[in-house]
């Protein structure tokens, strides 16, 4: 019963990861917004005139002397500066889980919609073109993306027969799984002319290929334990 109950927590586990960062395809480059730091803006202080008549006297009531209108607002805004701004404690582990940088499962899945959008004969005409010059980006790619479609498809597959005990065909599909997982390794590893360093697999991948194991055990632990009953 325990097993079951782990198998399920593993196919949920593993679902809930499809939306963990995966892959940055252009290490950091290509998807991050370029903000202006504080050294590259310039100040012209030259710009800046102070017109002394407009400073209002303060009035004074009971020998005590009161800010002008002007004062009190120019000295509210210096403090409204002066305040950092913190980031809530849930931004941030919402940024940490789906990081706008890096690439989960289902944004690597969507990506597959673009192939039909083209017609089969230019993507034919792209690949003898890459084949040509000995480069395997648009077939590995092509592989990737489609692989991923399946990873989705099949982790929440794994999910819902979990819950139906139907043991048998929830271990059948974590090795289709896994070996998808394996064929996008594939792919990036040694046919992404983009990628240049480990750092890139991010650690939605290694996550999710571990619970894809602990399926592929845990459904093969509990076949085993059914038929000796």
């Amino acid at each position: 019963m325990k097993s079951i109950r782990s198998l399920r927590l593993l196919s949920l586990l593993g679902f809930l990861l499809l939306i963990a960062p995966f892959y940055d395809q252009c290490n950091g480059r290509g998807m991050k917004k370029v903000e202006a730091t504080a050294e590259d803006v310039m100040v012209d202080t030259t710009a800046v005139a102070i017109d002394t008549t407009a400073v209002v006297t303060p009035t004074v009531k009971n020998n005590t002397p009161l800010l002008a209108e002007n004062e009190a607002i120019i000295f509210e805004d210096s403090i409204a500066e002066t305040k950092k701004y913190e980031t809530p404690f849930y931004q941030k582990v919402y940024e940490f889980v789906d990081d706008e940088d890096n690439q989960n499962a289902f944004e690597l899945a969507d990506v597959s919609r673009g192939y039909f959008e083209g017609s089969f004969a230019e993507f034919k005409e792209e690949l003898i073109k890459d084949f040509k010059k000995h480069k395997y980006d648009g077939l590995s790619l092509f592989i990737r993306y489609f692989s991923f479609v399946f990873i989705v498809l099949i982790s929440f597959s794994i999910l819902i027969l979990s819950f139906t005990k139907r043991i048998k065909w929830v271990y059948k599909l974590s090795i289709v799984n896994l070996c998808f997982i394996l064929i996008t390794l594939i792919c990036i590893l040694f046919f992404d002319s983009l990628f240049e360093t480990y750092k890139q697999i991010k650690w939605g991948y290694y996550a999710f290929s571990l619970v894809q194991i602990g399926i592929f055990y845990s459904s093969k632990i509990n076949l085993q334990s059914e038929s000796k009953i």
